[in-house]
Parts: C-alpha cells; sequence; structure tokens
C-alpha cells in the first residue's frame, strides 16, 4: 500500500478551506480585475504619487515615510507611504499595476478575515459566508480602487491579521505569541493611526467567540490553559496593559502631528462648539445611516458624503429612540446569542472615530469608513440568520440561497461600482449624474485636477462651466485666473482676479496671487499694495509676508523687507524659503548692498 503524499494529506486535511479561500480570492478578481486598466482620478491620487516619486527618484529614501508624508494625510503613514514608494520603483508610472496591488491586498484581507473566525469559532461555512460579504460588499469599493485609500487597505491587513496572532495566543498563550500581537498592532498604526481602538475590540473577542471571560464559553475549542480561562475583566485588562500604552503613545504621536501639521481637512477652530451640540446630538443618526447602508448598499454615489444637509430636531430625536430601541433589543436578544452583542459594540465601537469626523467635517456617508467596522454588522447577519433557521431544513437551505444571493448581488454591485472609478471622466460624470453635488463644485473639482496635471486649456474649459452655474462666485474667477496665469494670459488673469475682488475685497488668496502676478510683471508698487491687502484680510499666512518681503528686496526696502520675514518666521519657524531669504537679506544689509 503506497504511503499518501504530503499534498493528499493537506488536502484531505484542509481541501475544503483551500477550496473556500480560491472562490473568495475569484470572487473577488472578477469584481476588481478591471482596476489593471485604471488611472489616476483626483488630486489625492496625484498628492501621494508626486510624494513617493520624489522620495524615489534620487534612490529609495526610507525615512521620508516616516518623517513626513503627502498634504492629504493629516497624520503619519509611513508603512503606506513605504509600499507606494515601492509601486513606482516596481511599476512606474503603469498605475493599473499600482490598483491591483490594492486588490491583492484586499484579497489578502478576506482570506485572513476568513481564516481568523474559523479559527475562533470552529465554523467553515458561516467564516466562509462572512468573508463572502465582506469581499465583494459594495461599500469597500471605495478603499479597494482609490489609491490614497491604501491606508485603509493595510491598516486592515494588520488589523485583521492581529486577531488572528490573538486567537491563537489565546488559545495558547506564548510570549513568543503575544510578541506577535504587539508587533502587528504597531504596524496597524504604522498604516493608520485610526486602528488605535484594537484592544478593545480583542477585549470583545474575549467575550465572544473566545470565551475567555469569567461567566462566558468559548465557541469552539477552549483554551488548552486551564488558567487562561475564566479570567476577570481586570484580569484581561491587565493582560492588554502593553497594547494600552502603544495605544496610548499613537493617540499623543498622531494628535500632536495632526495639530502640529497644518494641512488640507484640518479640523476647524470653530467646530469646538459644534463637538458638544450637532455633532454629538447627531451620532445616533450617524451610526443608523451608516448601519441602513451597510445592511441596504443602494444608491451609492461617488462622495456621498459631501451633500451634507444638517439633520432637523425630530430626525435626531426620532434616530435616538431608534437606536436606543435596537441597542436594547441586540442587547436583550445576546443573552442568548453572544455573537449579537459582540458584532454591535464592534461597529459602534470601530465606527466611533468616523462618526465623530462625519460631524465635524460635516459629511454624510464616507463609504471607506466601514471597511473594518461593517464586519460586525456582517457577523450578525450570518451568524444569527443560521441561529433563526438552523431547526428547519427547509428554512436553513432557504437562507443558505438568500446568502449566496446577496453575494451575487453585491458582485453586481460592486463590478457597476468599481468601473465609475476607471479615471476622471467616467468619476466625475457619475458624480454629475448623481445631483449629489452642485454642477458648480464638480466642474471645479475637475478644473482643478486638470490644472494639478497642467493641462491649463481643459481647466479653464471646467472653471468656465462652473461660472456658468454660479456666475458670482468669486473662488470660481480665482481658479480661473491661476489657470490663465500658468498659460502665460496675463491680460485674462488679470481680469478673473479683479473680478473676484470685485465680489469679495476680502479675498486674500485672490489679492496675494495678483500681486505674485503684478510682481512677475514688473509692476512692483501695485503687487506691494496687494499683499498688504492680503494680510490685511488674512495676516496669519507666512508666505504672504515672505512674497510682500521679497518684493520689497526687490524696490530695495531691505529693512522693511527683513521685518515681515521675522513675522514669517514667527508664525512658521520650520519655513525654508523664509529662512533662506532673511539670510540672504541680513548678508546684503551687512555688506551695504
Amino acid at each position: 500500500m503506497t504511503k499518501p503524499s504530503r499534498t493528499d494529506v493537506v488536502m484531505k486535511k484542509h481541501g475544503r478551506e483551500i477550496f473556500i479561500s480560491l472562490l473568495l480570492a475569484m470572487a473577488v478578481l472578477v469584481v476588481y480585475a478591471q482596476v489593471r486598466n485604471f488611472e489616476l482620478v483626483r488630486d489625492d491620487d496625484y498628492t501621494v504619487m508626486s510624494y513617493a516619486d520624489v522620495h524615489t527618484a534620487h534612490g529609495f529614501d526610507i525615512s521620508a515615510a516616516f518623517t513626513g508624508g503627502p498634504s492629504c494625510f493629516p497624520y503619519r503613514v509611513p508603512l503606506v507611504m513605504l509600499s507606494h514608494m515601492l509601486d513606482l520603483v516596481l511599476f512606474g508610472q503603469a498605475f493599473g499595476l499600482h490598483h491591483m496591488v490594492n486588490v491583492f491586498i484586499h484579497i489578502i484581507n478576506t482570506l485572513f478575515l476568513f481564516y481568523a473566525f474559523r479559527f475562533a469559532t470552529g465554523d467553515t461555512w458561516k467564516s466562509a459566508g462572512l468573508a463572502a460579504l465582506f469581499a465583494v460588499h459594495p461599500l469597500n469599493v471605495e478603499p479597494v480602487v482609490w489609491l490614497p485609500c491604501r491606508v485603509t487597505l493595510l491598516s486592515g491587513f494588520f488589523f485583521i491579521l492581529t486577531l488572528l496572532c490573538y486567537f491563537r495566543y489565546a488559545k495558547r498563550p506564548t510570549k513568543a505569541g503575544y510578541a506577535l500581537v504587539l508587533l502587528f498592532y504597531v504596524a496597524g498604526l504604522l498604516a493608520k493611526p485610526e486602528v488605535i481602538y484594537l484592544p478593545f475590540v480583542l477585549l470583545l473577542m474575549d467575550y465572544w467567540p473566545l470565551g475567555r471571560w469569567r461567566g462566558t464559553a468559548p465557541a469552539y475549542n477552549p483554551c488548552a490553559l486551564p488558567e487562561h480561562a475564566g479570567l476577570s475583566v481586570t484580569a484581561l485588562l491587565k493582560e492588554k496593559t502593553p497594547l494600552f500604552l502603544v495605544a496610548l503613545a499613537g493617540a499623543g504621536l498622531a494628535t500632536y502631528l495632526y495639530i502640529k501639521t497644518p494641512v488640507r481637512g484640518m479640523i476647524p477652530k470653530d467646530s469646538i462648539l459644534p463637538l458638544f451640540t450637532d455633532v454629538l446630538a447627531g451620532v445616533p443618526l450617524s451610526y443608523l445611516v451608516y448601519l441602513l447602508k451597510i445592511l441596504f448598499p443602494f444608491n451609492l454615489s461617488v462622495f456621498s458624503g459631501l451633500d451634507y444637509v444638517p439633520p432637523g430636531a425630530w430626525e435626531i430625536a426620532g434616530a435616538a429612540v431608534l437606536f436606543f430601541l435596537i441597542t436594547g433589543l441586540v442587547f436583550y436578544t445576546g443573552r442568548r446569542r453572544p455573537y449579537m452583542i459582540i458584532g454591535l459594540l464592534w461597529f459602534l465601537l470601530t465606527m466611533a472615530l468616523p462618526v465623530v469626523l462625519s460631524g465635524l467635517f460635516r459629511h454624510s456617508l464616507i463609504h471607506r469608513y466601514t471597511y473594518l467596522p461593517g464586519i460586525g454588522i456582517l457577523v450578525i447577519l450570518v451568524w444569527g440568520g443560521h441561529d433563526i433557521f438552523k431547526h428547519n431544513r427547509h428554512l436553513l437551505s432557504f437562507f443558505v440561497a438568500t446568502l449566496l444571493v446577496l453575494v451575487l448581488g453585491s458582485m453586481t454591485l460592486s463590478w457597476r461600482q468599481t468601473a465609475i472609478w476607471k479615471n476622471t471622466a467616467t468619476l466625475y460624470e457619475s458624480l454629475l449624474k448623481s445631483g449629489h453635488r452642485p454642477a458648480e463644485d464638480v466642474y471645479t473639482d475637475l478644473g482643478n485636477i486638470m490644472l494639478g496635471r497642467g493641462a491649463t486649456d481643459q481647466a479653464i474649459v471646467y472653471y468656465q462651466k462652473a461660472l456658468a452655474h454660479s456666475p458670482a462666485d468669486p473662488r470660481l474667477y480665482h481658479c480661473l485666473g491661476l489657470a490663465h496665469a500658468r498659460k502665460g494670459a496675463v491680460s485674462a488673469a488679470l481680469a478673473a482676479y479683479h473680478r473676484a475682488l470685485a465680489l469679495n475685497p476680502d479675498f486674500a488668496l485672490a489679492h496675494n496671487n495678483l500681486a505674485n502676478l503684478l510682481a512677475d510683471t514688473g509692476q512692483i508698487d501695485e503687487a506691494i499694495d496687494h499683499y498688504r491687502a492680503a494680510l490685511a484680510a488674512d495676516p496669519g499666512q507666512p508666505e504672504f509676508y515672505n512674497n510682500l518681503a521679497t518684493t520689497l528686496a526687490q524696490s530695495g526696502r531691505i529693512p522693511e523687507a527683513i521685518q515681515h520675514l521675522e513675522k514669517a518666521l514667527a508664525i512658521d519657524p520650520e519655513y525654508q524659503t523664509a529662512r533662506k531669504n532673511l539670510a540672504r537679506l541680513r548678508v546684503m544689509e551687512s555688506s551695504g548692498e
């Protein structure tokens, strides 16, 4: 009798899991393989790629990923930037391959999710159902197909990997196992600080499916060592002390860098009061909006979160009542079905920061925020559906069939949603058709993108289309002026800037850019007047002081120029351009030039 080969043994023991893994990977590829022909679509794409390109052009500058980052990220994401830099080295400007890297990360996340819950619960088919819904859920399209959203994918990778390692540690605790949990958690924070909540999620997992809390039972395969089961909450919290210390350090560093680095998208100064009024009052409504969209992922307009409409008092009150009713029902039924409580708490905990940010930034719904939080709701859906129908063979078959229909339907919706992201034109055509954003805003975004790419003629066309919808908007005339100036059409640029200022005399940026153009064309005195007007309207901009100082120096007014450079550095001590200009002018002053 021949001895079975190693392959035969593996297939006999793990054949079902391998087959499911292949199906999951194929489902993702069916939806997302089209991204191999996709391009960069928005400003943020170019910002990320530009930063990566600068720091790989003359060697692979690893330190740049840790010490800085693109302006579209209000926090450090070193591991993400390293991955983008590596993509540029390997694939160059073939951005379809960059997109495929996102797809493969999502495949790995899906497989890790399957194996993590398979390991913890012992239920292969429920874990497969959970992973399948996660793999092709329409709300997960945005993080997969939009390159800057690799922060979500890569942090999700380390989040789920940490979860898997923790499940193994909980079954057989060792120092090496805990070290892996700690290592991957740190990596997750280096991919995106938002996963700071992971230690609390692990505490939830101790309740279910691990059953490590005193008075709870594991869903499958009790802990190998009895002393690591039936633990008090205090003991479980103490066990996670190193993780909480890392979380505290990560939160402090992320907050410091967020406040220190002035980037686009910062929380406005006037958001403190809304934090205690609009934001907190609207938390139940925000949770319900996200919950309903996870369960019913239809009408998925791109950037639908930007069409924010402040909710009325009755909407807030009604949402609060419904939210607490749902929570109460889940906790009531969760006495016998602990996955109900844990699934809901997973969702509430991991969605907490996005919900607050949605209120602060006036976003009604951002699809990518649900990438990890949605897992909690899917757990309730899969395990709850099975528990409801498991006592009747026909009803259970109906549930399985319904689950398959949901997966196939999600694949169809996700495939269509993915196609929208092929290029800038398809993305914004979809946005225009949806009506979720005013046409002038869409055309302005398109103009900004074209201007960033150096396509000034196209930018001018889009700005003019925006003006056709909003002819009294000074910001649009300012953008039009920028485009004409880049093209070299000085007269048209001057006319656009003057029109912007006629509509808004305190438009600081328009004063500054008009002054730049006047200085470039030798109209120094007029330029100085407009720089002073820019500073009068917005005295907190160090660039305005630097620009004024440069122009004053050209007219021979060195001492006054030095004063303005000193003011620029008082506002931003790390403003290197002003520092260099100041050093040069001091040399000129001391030499009597």
